[in-house]
C-alpha cells in the first residue's frame, strides 16, 4: 500500500507512511460506525421480537384483554360459546 501511495502521490516513503496512517485511522472510524449501527439494528430487532412475543400471551389467554383487543382492533362479533373457557379465549381455536 505504501508503494501505491508513493507512485500515485509522488511522495517519499516517510511521507507515504504518514498518509497510510491517516488512511488506516479513517478506515477504523468508518468500520466502528458501521459495526455500531449493525449492532444497534440486531439488538433492536431482538428486543422488539421478544416484546411482541410476550405481548401475545395476554392477547390470547386473558379474557379482558382479548375482549378489549377485539373491540378496539378486530371489531368482529364474538362467536357464541367460544369464550366459555380460559383456554378458548383465542377465537380461532377449534371447539
Amino acid at each position: 500500500m505504501t508503494r501505491e501511495i508513493m507512485a500515485i502521490d509522488l511522495l517519499t516513503w516517510d511521507e507515504a507512511q504518514n498518509v497510510l496512517k491517516e488512511i488506516k485511522q479513517e478506515n477504523q472510524t468508518i468500520n466502528t460506525a458501521k459495526h455500531s449501527m449493525a449492532s444497534f439494528y440486531y439488538k433492536f430487532m431482538a428486543l422488539g421480537s421478544i416484546a411482541i412475543g410476550l405481548a401475545s400471551f395476554p392477547l390470547c389467554f386473558e379474557l379482558n384483554t382479548v375482549f378489549w383487543f377485539n373491540d378496539v382492533m378486530v371489531t368482529t362479533e364474538i362467536p357464541v360459546g367460544k369464550a366459555d373457557s380460559w383456554l378458548r379465549n383465542c377465537f380461532l381455536w377449534p371447539p
